[in-house]
């Protein structure tokens, strides 16, 4: 028994790398190696508990109300899945996201089985110390790329948001959540360890500093991470915990934190104030290019014009109406990009297209109806639940990391009301709120009360074994549904990165088909160049690509009938392809249609964005340079950078008001002559070509 209950905490640390799982080699290597990591080891792990817990009644669940409403927001989503918009893809998601409801079912899973196996105030103690420092070491991780360390294996890895940073976790949005609610909880850790009775004065506060300078670590993190939503998160979770320690910690420790949170308070304050003044005085000076630098992003992000939030401003206005046309199970978890092209309009239907409304709350609404939102509500409301009762039943140091956990968090559910959650955050998610439980569960009526301890039925062999037969068989189709997707992932990142994308595109499909929906993607965007080759020279092979294509396409719709995306990518491809076979005009209007009525607002066909005109350097009357250029049409924001000889560059201006056509740079950084550049964006991912100055030379006729 002892050597199986080993085997689960081994496997539950095991876990606690997520953040570290990148698997270069498929698709789509962030999301896919998260996912394939942690589901794989929760599906062992599962298995390992079963067999614990119906050989020992102490392992079985708990009696809690998190574990009740948990299982009924599941349950809901798998109606929402049913009825929504495309059931296999609420099911199984895409590539890119790995998530859906198999992946709520898998983090389900280890929310009971930490609820059941961890039972003592030592155990969680230890495994939230592992996490801190699987936390830790990632942020050396990302600190060490900052400083352009050699590393084995991540510094290898693209920084595809520099100069901010993703680290392991790809997008720096992910990695300041991940590190903001961090950085909560090793203060928790900090401030509990100095309530602790047990040693030496000197050795408490040593433990202490050492814990603040985990926090301090995490908080460098989140400052290269340049995540406004995280530092939103961070600053509501540290006044929750000062909220809390007011609330219910005894004397002077309830003075300590009124008079801790409102110096923060006024700090913060006081630096945002005193920034905006500068920035606004001067709005071409140091401190306005700062504070509106990619690392920072921080008062550029209060900018109404920002493509950020425009984006999601205007992706929360088609939740609601999304809300509206299906209030009570919604469109389906992971079918919000349906809504999104039914309902976007204005600055909506020309920027990027979302799969994701960029808030937990919005996507909860759009994709899960009322039912939906009223189980995610209700599981917020048991959170604040189980850190109030577990704050009134505890003292001391327990009590401290109970207001902690619930800090991080408020944390976690803040930067979530601008971002969506990944394998990473869920993982963080289900460990502290399992912790909650735990600790909610430990006043003296309700101490070590489990729903099936002693359940009759149980009692018999035949029905324990008939029951670990059934969770070894869900765990086995579970895991072989995942070495299905990881090898299909693989294949599919070797074709793409050999060319050879056609030739491996049936084994991509037949390797896992749920999740076919981006091969397919990528087969109608790479189909064209090779289908016109072939018409001229093989007409035989390109009669077979037709045929691939018009099979996929009819797989396509038949998964998603409500993808328009996937019909504006046909109704693309057709229309190149009618360029030089009519006979294909017909199918390229067909699929137009089809696209304009599942997004009617949305420009199918999109017009090249060009590049900024007439770029030059003239002089002001103070004798200062000023770059001047002419705007671009379309543009919803005009960057301006500075390269210099080795070919490093840094970012002078993000202009988001796309009529702004000069800027006086800032003084040079580095000898040398001084080069600019200046392009043109719809929205970020959607650019034109840079405009140089001095302009290039042109060579042989070509620039």
């Amino acid at each position: 028994m002892r050597l199986l209950r080993g085997a689960v905490l081994a496997g539950i640390v095991l876990v606690l790398l997520t953040p570290f799982a990148v698997t270069p080699e498929t698709f789509r290597p962030y999301t896919v190696g998260e996912a394939v990591w942690s589901r794989m080891l929760i599906e062992a792990v599962f298995v390992l508990w079963a067999a614990l817990a119906l050989a020992d009644p102490a392992a079985r669940p708990p009696r809690s109300p998190l574990l009740l409403i948990m299982g009924i927001g599941m349950a809901v989503s798998f109606l929402a899945a049913a009825a929504g918009a495309g059931f296999q893809r609420s099911l199984w998601s895409t590539y890119e996201r790995m998530q859906g409801v198999v992946d709520l079912v898998h983090w389900f899973a280890f929310f009971t089985v930490l609820v059941s196996v961890l039972r003592t105030p030592r155990a969680w103690r230890r495994l939230l110390a592992l996490n801190l420092g699987a936390g830790t070491a990632l942020v050396l991780t990302v600190i060490a790329r900052s400083l352009d360390l050699d590393l084995p294996f991540y510094g290898a890895m693209p920084e595809n948001h520099h100069p901010r940073f993703g680290g392991p976790l790809g997008n720096p949005i992910f990695l300041g959540a991940y590190l903001a609610v961090n950085a909560i909880m090793a203060l928790g850790f900090a401030a509990a360890g100095l309530l602790r009775r047990d040693g030496a004065a000197d050795g408490r506060w040593r433990a202490a500093a050492a814990w603040a300078a985990v926090a301090a670590l995490h908080l460098w993190g989140m400052v290269l991470a340049g995540s406004a939503g995280a530092f939103a998160g961070l600053l509501a979770g540290l006044a929750f915990a000062a909220a809390g320690l007011a609330i219910f910690a005894p004397g002077n420790r309830r003075r300590t934190a009124l008079l801790a949170a409102g110096t923060l308070a006024a700090a913060v304050a006081l630096a945002v104030a005193v920034a905006a003044g500068l920035a606004a005085i001067d709005p071409d000076g140091a401190v306005a290019q700062w504070v509106r630098h990619p690392k920072v992003q921080i008062l550029d992000k209060l900018d109404p014009d920002h493509p950020a939030v425009r984006g999601r401003l205007a992706a929360w206005r088609t939740s609601l109406d999304a809300f509206a046309e299906r209030p009570l199970l919604g469109w389906g978890p992971e079918n919000f990009s349906a809504a999104f092209g039914r309902f976007a309009e204005g600055y909506g239907a020309a920027m990027q297209a979302h799969d994701r409304p960029h808030s937990t709350l919005f996507e909860v609404a759009a994709t899960t109806g009322a039912a939906g939102l009223a189980a995610w509500l209700a599981l917020w409301a048991a959170t604040l639940g189980a850190v109030r009762r577990a704050a009134t039943g505890l003292a001391g140091p327990m009590q401290v990391l109970a207001l902690f956990a619930g800090a991080a968090l408020a944390a976690h559910f803040v930067q979530g009301l601008a971002s969506f959650d990944t394998a990473t955050s869920r993982m963080q998610h289900m460990l502290l709120l399992a912790f909650l439980a735990f600790l909610a569960a430990r006043r003296p009526a309700a101490a070590g009360a489990a729903a099936l301890a002693g359940a009759a039925f149980l009692r018999r062999r035949a029905v324990r074994g008939a029951l670990f037969g059934v969770a070894l068989a869900v765990a086995g189709a579970g895991f072989a549904a995942t070495a299905a997707i990881y090898g299909a992932a693989r294949d599919l990142q070797t074709g793409i990165a050999t060319g050879s994308l056609l030739s491996t595109y049936e084994r991509v499909v037949d390797g896992f088909e749920p999740l076919a929906g981006e091969p397919r993607r990528l087969l109608f965007a790479n189909a064209a160049p090779y289908w016109e080759t072939l018409h001229r020279t093989r007409p035989g092979e390109a009669a077979r690509l037709a045929g691939l294509v018009a099979r996929e396409a009819a797989a396509a719709i038949e998964a998603e009938p409500l993808n328009w995306r996937m019909h504006r990518q046909l109704a693309r491809l057709y229309d190149r392809v009618a360029g030089f076979d009519p006979a294909f005009a017909e199918a390229a209007r067909d699929a137009f249609a089809r696209a304009k009525a599942l997004a009617p607002n949305r420009a199918i066909l999109e017009i090249r964005l060009e590049p900024p005109s007439a770029l030059e350097v003239g002089r002001l009357a103070d004798g200062r340079a000023e770059l001047r250029w002419q705007g671009a049409r379309g543009a919803g924001y005009h960057l301006v950078r500075e390269t210099n000889a080795d070919g490093g560059w840094r970012a002078l201006l993000y202009s988001y008001d796309a009529s702004r056509t000069a800027f006086v740079p800032p003084p040079s950084a580095g000898p040398g002559p001084r080069r600019f550049a200046v392009k043109a964006c719809e929205y970020p991912g959607r650019c034109s070509a840079w405009a140089e100055w001095p302009p290039v030379p042109a060579v042989g006729g070509q620039r």
